[in-house]
């Protein structure tokens, strides 16, 4: 008689434990959302979850967030118990649609592809949702994807993992990106393509964009890449660099003020990601500032000056409408992942002067981009800059004439520090041999080989003084 009671006992307490569980998963009764039932899908591994939500009248009910979206219409919000979920797509022209939950995190386990994407798509919100690669060696992959949509809301939302962009963006406009948390990834935050183009060749560029309120932390780059917004501030404002769970890190502010005052006299152009920098910059009435270094290059004028404040920035190309322009960094680093492009390109054009950069590859292994190429330009001077890395050259001079190096750091690149040569097809007509190139003052250490030339006779055209130096300057450590 006794072993029976128990035996119902236990019978009664497995009959009830899922509805206890069930309970302090999800509040069907109270999601917090401003939409009718029949507007709203649930997802959750709960079936007793799913099969409440059926009969308490909700649109619909799954165990994957890819079903619902594939059973949502205009105007649906998806509503995502808390748990670990397989990638998503949202596409064909889907319109009106959110997706928000207990902070469910999205995951892919594939070193490569995005996580969650977004193309062909009209007013799509992501809210509260976690995206994240989990493969530690991917560094290819993408956490959201967002291509030739428009009307994007992503708003407080965390994206980390190993990959080439927490977000990425392509031939997209009117993109809000508001509140999140991006972190721990191999390469940039937010990275913006145009790879598309219409029927003309033009392409078609990222706009509108509205980034604000971001915390970018533990990453090299918070964004890179071309839009059609000329100033870079009218939508990267008020993003932190740090962790908001542990504040800002302590470090003496970078002062405008600290600048030479007969260069800032002459100053045009501020880059920064410091909003207070950016505050102080315009305070002292600079006609342009911007967040992202290739954006300020392409829309330089002749005799510009560019100040590139303390912080991390893309590789940029300094093309042959571009001409007549110092670049002088502050604690700057110049950054590529991109192991088979140069990090600086200085292309058919005159009159760069390039002082005070750190420039490199952020890959590991083996480079074949240089990290500053000079290919078919006249005056050109890179001074006291640190150039490194694992790229194959640490600068590389092609069909070029009057190129000054002076006093720069040349180290750990792959093959040469200095390559010279003349063979490139992408070079000016009018420039056909490398002539009058002054190098000196400089320290090669930890390549390869320290000089190169490929073009033979190097002792006529090139001025090689005795006062480089080979080895790494005690003043490094």
């Amino acid at each position: 008689m006794r072993a029976s009671i128990i035996l119902i006992h236990l019978i009664v307490i497995l009959l009830i434990l899922p509805y206890v569980s069930h309970a302090s998963t999800i509040d069907l009764d109270n999601l917090g959302i401003d939409a009718s039932r029949s507007e709203i899908i649930i997802v959750s591994h709960d079936q007793n979850v799913l099969n409440d939500a059926i009969d308490m009248g909700y649109a619909g009910a799954f165990d994957s967030v890819q079903a619902a979206i594939d059973h949502a219409f205009s105007g649906t919000t998806i509503f995502i118990d808390s748990g670990t979920y397989e990638p998503f797509v949202i596409g064909g022209i889907q319109s009106g649609l959110t997706i928000t939950g207990l902070n469910p995190l999205i995951e892919s386990a594939a070193g490569w592809g995005f996580v969650a994407q977004i193309y062909d798509s009209i007013d799509i919100t992501l809210d509260s949702l976690k995206i994240a690669h989990s493969d530690t060696a991917s560094y290819f992959g993408t956490m959201l994807y967002i291509s030739c949509s428009s009307e994007i809301t992503v708003t407080n939302c965390e994206f980390y993992g190993p990959g080439e962009a927490g977000i990425q963006l392509l031939s997209s406009e009117d993109i809000t990106i508001t509140g999140n948390r991006l972190h721990d990834i191999t390469y940039t935050g937010i990275k913006i393509n145009m790879w598309q183009v219409d029927s003309t060749g033009y392409p078609y560029l990222v706009s509108d964009l509205d980034i604000r309120g971001n915390y970018f932390y533990d990453i090299p780059l918070a964004i890179e890449g071309y839009t059609a917004d000329t100033d870079s501030l009218d939508y990267f404002r008020n993003n932190y660099m740090y962790d908001p769970d542990e504040g800002p890190v302590d470090a003496e502010p970078f002062d405008l003020h600290d600048i030479d005052p007969t260069l800032l006299l002459a100053l045009t152009t501020i880059v920064s990601h410091d909003p207070e920098v950016i505050a102080a910059a315009e305070e002292l009435g600079v006609n342009k500032v911007y967040a992202n270094l290739r954006e300020a290059v392409e829309y330089a004028e002749p005799a510009e000056s560019i100040v590139v404040c303390p912080g991390v920035y893309q590789s940029f190309d300094i093309p042959s409408y571009v001409f007549g322009i110092e670049i002088l960094g502050y604690d700057a680093e110049v950054v590529s992942s991109n192991s088979l492009e140069p990090v600086i390109e200085i292309l058919n054009t005159s009159q760069i002067w390039l002082e005070g950069l750190n420039v490199y590859h952020a890959v590991d292994g083996v480079c074949q981009g240089g990290c500053i190429h000079i290919c078919g330009s006249r005056q050109v001077t890179i001074t006291g800059c640190d150039i490194h890395g694992s790229g194959v050259f640490g600068i590389w001079i092609d069909m070029s004439a009057d190129i000054d190096i002076t006093n720069n750091l040349i180290h750990d690149c792959t093959y040469a520090g200095l390559q010279l040569e003349n063979a490139d097809w992408f070079c000016s007509s009018d420039i056909w041999r490398i002539n009058r190139i002054l190098v000196e003052g400089n320290y090669f250490y930890r390549n390869a080989i320290n000089l190169e030339d490929r073009w033979g006779d190097e002792w006529q055209v090139v001025s090689f003084r005795k006062n480089n130096y080979f080895e790494e300057p005690e003043w490094i450590n």
